[in-house]
């Protein structure tokens, strides 16, 4: 132990003599100094460990009841013990603090342990220590003994993240930079002492709302908050439970979580303990008033008293409300402006970086108990789930983990598994297969997509290269960030058969885009017109919460309902489509290209639809001998070269789309895909191609 040494003129040179809190310390009475040997030697302190906490239990000398605030208790031992001691454990102290002498004893400490982290102070490795100095992040643990002659004022938890904070050791992934803004905008403001704060006029924030898609951490980060800013729980209501079926019950509610921030005002005063209170599903019970219908009215007045709770002539200066949406836009925008949930932060979906954060905070337990294959690659696996929220792929980690211990069942010998299971290794075999099964909600609809290029996809003269290169130009130019160009639309027309929905589909996956769907009329029989909007619009809602994205919207007409006899239409759906076609992203740095067919050129032009896109492209039609042996070749047809030239000659001249020309040659095919000049002629005649009506027809 080491021990502070001063001189004193009653003992002589070669007597050292001990004080009450240093006898017991040392486990010393009276009766046993002239039997115990005590080793003493100078201490110089030299390169001594700077603590990363020390816990110290605090107790009173004397009979009297007294009062202790914890909160100036920490600031005293800062201000008389940090830079004149080295602590130990079991180490006893005394201190004056204004009249209250106060006995401290050290009861644990530790120092960060350099084996186990790379930079000191960094939280996750540390190790007991024998001794150490008190440091400028040192955490100080205060612990009231058990006196019941003490009355303990728990001090404030004191504030642990900075501007750079590194989430990814709370377990939160992929949200350094929003919680850089938290941090800027909410609790900045706490680190100065209230009376400056008053001198300056400035009020802390008292709310904020975070909104954006499900499974991105939003209720994880609230949680998290409330541990780091204070000790008290914060509440946690999710917002239908508010509701109650009796008048003016669910007001009543509101008021209740907010009575305890205002007793502790009232006792307090600017003293007071920060209270969090954190809605879940907030949109439940805040929406716009005057939006729900029904006579009682209870939305609207549960608005009031929430907006009168947080920002009213009598309110609180203690609380921090957290909300959690993911509609934004049902909210009242009256509990959106500065004095209320002032702080609209989105968490939205992560970005490669988050990615890499999440993975390796699910993935820890397992590489910590040796349960991770060496060939897992964190970046790769990053890479390659591309839209991927923390919830999906918390659920691709589940889901490598079931494949890898599945593989270890055996039928026969199944309670043998628990014993198993300490061999088990998850390999970068069962991410691949977890990726298949757990699918992005805002990712790429590849089973729609793969659907429409199920007959293959063959690419046939100069004419259909030169669209093709055209499409990816223009997506080129959407997806590039150095671009302005943050939205872009492009309409595809040609007859029936031209294969226009799968060159879209085609045009989407080459292109890699994060986000890619399919706006379909078959998804939407039988639904009303408002219905048919409503799912549209929210499309385009989910679009527009990644970085990039694709929407296909296939057969204009069919979507339209319209009727040439007439003409009819929707105008509901055709005035969405417009509005949604021209609407530019709200984000910054997000980008959206609409790719949308259509097989009626009067169509187009009476409804002004060939004005609303930015570019129209012309599918062209199999139109030319070579054409024909390009798409034969493509279908690796089996056919020989006299029988090839009487099909080129048959079909110069001929207009054909490449879908109907695909069932031709199908239907011409043996089981050996060998084809003839019979077969053929044969399979034309089939479906109705060069018959005495049609074989004088420019198009098919």
């Amino acid at each position: 132990m080491i021990h502070t040494v001063v001189a004193d003129s009653n003992t002589s040179p070669d007597k050292l003599g001990a004080n009450a809190l240093a006898r017991n310390a040392l486990g010393l009475t009276e009766q046993d100094v002239n039997r115990t040997k005590i080793c003493i030697e100078a201490y110089e302190p030299k390169d001594v460990a700077q603590l990363f906490q020390l816990e110290i239990l605090v107790d009173i000398f004397g009979r009297k009841q007294q009062t202790v605030d914890g909160r100036k208790v920490e600031d005293c031992i800062l201000e008389t013990l940090a830079g004149r001691e080295t602590f130990c454990k079991r180490q006893m102290f005394m201190m004056q603090m204004e009249s209250i002498y106060l006995k401290l004893t050290v009861q644990s400490l530790t120092i960060p342990d350099a084996k186990a982290i790379k930079t000191p102070f960094h939280g996750d490795g540390v190790k007991n220590a024998l001794f150490g100095d008190i440091g400028p992040k040192t955490q100080i643990t205060l612990v009231p003994s058990n006196n019941r002659k003490m009355l303990w004022k728990a001090p404030k938890k004191r504030l642990n993240i900075g501007p750079n904070f590194d989430g990814e050791q709370l377990g939160i992934g992929g949200l350094d930079r929003q919680f850089a803004d938290i941090f800027r905008r909410a609790f900045a403001s706490r680190l100065i002492p209230t009376a400056q704060l008053q001198k300056m006029g400035l009020n802390h924030v008292k709310g904020m709302l975070l909104y954006g898609p499900p499974g991105t951490g939003k209720t994880l980060i609230a949680r998290k908050i409330g541990q780091m800013l204070t000790e008290r729980p914060p509440k946690v209501v999710n917002g239908p439970e508010i509701l109650n079926k009796f008048v003016g019950a669910s007001e009543e509610n509101i008021r209740k979580l907010f009575q305890d921030a205002r007793d502790d005002q009232d006792e307090n005063g600017d003293e007071a303990d920060l209270h969090i209170i954190i809605f879940d599903e907030i949109d439940a019970i805040c929406k716009a008033r005057g939006s729900v219908g029904g006579g009682t009215g209870v939305h609207d007045t549960v608005v009031n008293q929430l907006l009168s709770m947080i920002d009213g002539v009598d309110c609180l200066n203690n609380i921090l409300v957290i909300g959690m949406t993911n509609r934004k836009d049902l909210i009242d925008n009256a509990l959106l402006r500065p004095g209320r949930l002032e702080v609209k932060l989105e968490i939205g979906l992560p970005d490669m970086k988050g990615r890499e954060q999440i993975f390796r905070i699910h993935t820890k337990k397992l590489r910590d108990e040796g349960f991770l294959a060496p060939d897992v690659d964190i970046t790769r696996l990053a890479a390659v789930t591309k839209n991927y929220s923390g919830a999906e792929i918390e659920g691709v980690v589940k889901s490598a983990c079931s494949f890898s211990y599945f593989s270890l069942v055996d039928s026969k010998e199944i309670k043998n598994l628990p014993r198993e299971i300490a061999k088990m290794k998850v390999k970068l075999a069962d991410f691949d297969q977890a990726l298949e099964e757990i699918k992005p909600e805002f990712g790429v609809q590849e089973d729609e997509l793969t659907n429409r290029l199920a007959g293959g996809f063959h690419v046939y003269g100069d004419e259909f290269k030169e669209m093709m290169a055209v499409g990816q130009q223009l997506l080129k130019q959407v997806r590039n960030p150095k671009k302005k160009t943050r939205r872009l639309s492009m309409l595809l027309h040609g007859p029936r058969g031209c294969g226009k929905t799968a060159i879209a589909a085609r045009l989407a996956l080459e292109a890699d885009f994060p986000f890619v769907k399919l706006i379909s009329p078959d998804s939407m029989v039988g639904n009303a017109e408002q219905s048919k909007c409503l799912k549209i619009n929210q499309v385009f809602e989910d679009a527009y919460k990644s970085n990039a994205s694709v929407i296909i919207i296939d057969d204009l007409e069919r979507l339209l309902g319209y009727v040439e006899m007439g003409p009819r239409f929707s105008a509901m759906v055709l005035s969405a489509i417009k509005i949604l076609c021209r609407k530019e992203p709200s984000e910054t740095g997000r980008s959206i290209c609409i790719i949308a067919t259509s097989g009626s050129p009067r169509m187009l032009q009476d409804l002004g639809l060939d004005q609303c896109f930015d570019r129209t492209i012309s599918v062209p039609l199999v139109s030319s001998p070579n054409d024909v042996k390009d798409v034969m070749k493509g279908m690796k047809c089996n056919v020989e070269g006299t029988d090839l030239e009487l099909i080129s000659m048959m079909m110069n001249r001929k207009r054909i789309g490449i879908k109907n020309l695909q069932l031709i040659i199908e239907s011409a095919q043996d089981d050996n895909d060998r084809i003839t000049y019979d077969s053929f002629k044969d399979a034309c005649r089939l479906y109705g191609f060069g018959d005495k009506k049609n074989e004088n027809a420019d198009d098919y």
